[in-house]
């Protein structure tokens, strides 16, 4: 059960707008997509580090299958992990990563997302997202 309120904010990623959860602290980052038996088409979570590091996730009390790309500071995709559902498994960023983006098992692939492709935050109902992101992740200071 989710306690707390995420942020939620538009991206875009080949074309393709998303709707994303922001999860941005420790607390937020170990709850994921836990427990989560739906999620809505061209929807994930976004997890923003504060720094580059080798990021890993897997996929414990999970029963979404989901794919997680791992994105450097520039927002560029680095590489993409395909995981199975409630699984013990390790998925690594092949090199130092500060984003990873989780949505449906294969979006990356279905959509023909590539590594070197960047996500763009969009601002399309409000100016509210990319306030409170700036103000609350020094790592977003360049938000659109």
């Amino acid at each position: 059960m989710l306690l707390y309120a995420l942020l939620a904010a538009y991206i875009e990623l080949g074309g393709i707008l998303l709707n994303v959860e922001i999860a941005q602290t420790p607390a937020q980052h170990e709850q994921g997509l836990m427990g989560r038996r739906e999620l809505a088409e061209d929807s994930g979570m976004l997890f923003v580090f504060e720094q580059n590091q080798i990021l890993q996730f897997w996929m414990k009390n999970t029963p979404l299958p989901l794919s997680v790309g791992f994105f450097d500071e520039n927002r560029a995709l680095i590489n993409v992990a395909d995981m199975a559902p409630n699984t013990l498994r390790i998925h690594r960023s092949k090199r130092p990563a500060r984003y990873a983006l989780e949505l449906h098992r294969h979006w990356f692939r279905d959509h023909h997302i590539k590594p070197g492709m960047k996500f763009y935050f969009k601002d399309q109902s409000d100016q509210v997202n990319s306030t409170l992101l700036k103000g609350m992740n020094p790592a977003l200071k360049d938000v659109e």
